[in-house]
């Protein structure tokens, strides 16, 4: 696209070069025109903001990090992707029965294009009700137990025992050979909750979640929100 001027020219324009002049205006305004302009190789463009209405569909490099979301469960918002997470509002200790239960940390999670695996993270204050404490945990995926997030807390000792416990899970999306209990699973694109449970050993073994003793040279207990993180990762 080259615009004939009467400065540049240095006289009138004749018909044909402002019919010209209308012409490459009207029809070599698009992008590739314009950042050509006239040089048959240049093609740069610097562009501050921008912003883009519509869908963006990006590639990525295997391994890249599409999304994380991650909160105390506190009731608060988390914003991803394919939409937003209201997170379980937990306020209190809680006590475990010897039924796997809810430990407060359910999200109804939907991955962004192009994910392969999903990690799911959960982070909680564990501390003794009995002397002994054993406690199992599992997450599990749209009601499905995930074996490989299972894992039992015991202290063999006997004493007063707390500590933060870190329990995670790699779920394969849309896997080669689909087997839920592996957490290899199939196409992956509505809501499905994720969920993390523990129960005690039995009644002789208890021990309690998200509160400490003993905090900060006293002996008060504090109570101790959980906190989650999803990775969705290409």
């Amino acid at each position: 696209m080259t615009i004939t001027s009467r400065a540049v020219k240095g006289t009138s324009l004749s018909f044909d070069e402002m019919d010209e002049n209308f012409r490459d205006l009207r029809f070599d305004t698009n992008i590739d025109r314009v950042l050509q302009n006239g040089n048959t190789t240049a093609r740069s463009l610097s562009v501050g903001d921008l912003t883009v209405t519509g869908t963006i569909t990006a590639d990525y490099r295997p391994g890249e990090i599409i999304e994380m979301v991650t909160g105390h469960a506190d009731g608060r918002t988390l914003v991803g992707q394919a939409g937003s997470y209201t997170l379980q509002n937990v306020t209190a200790a809680q006590a475990l029965t010897e039924t796997h239960t809810s430990i407060g940390l359910d999200i109804n999670y939907i991955p962004p294009a192009g994910t392969k695996t999903v990690l799911y993270e959960s982070q909680f204050q564990v501390r003794y009700a009995d002397a002994d404490p054993i406690l199992s945990f599992k997450a599990t995926w749209d009601g499905n137990d995930l074996e490989p997030s299972r894992s039992t807390f015991r202290v063999s000792a006997a004493g007063n025992h707390q500590l933060i416990y870190n329990l995670s899970v790699a779920i394969e999306v849309n896997a080669s050979s689909v087997d839920i209990p592996k957490a290899r699973i199939g196409s992956w694109t509505t809501a499905k909750t994720l969920s993390w449970t523990g129960r005690d050993y039995n009644s002789l073994y208890e021990g309690s979640l998200h509160t400490t003793n003993n905090y900060d040279g006293a002996g008060t207990d504090i109570f101790i929100c959980p906190m989650l993180k999803i990775t969705a990762i290409a």
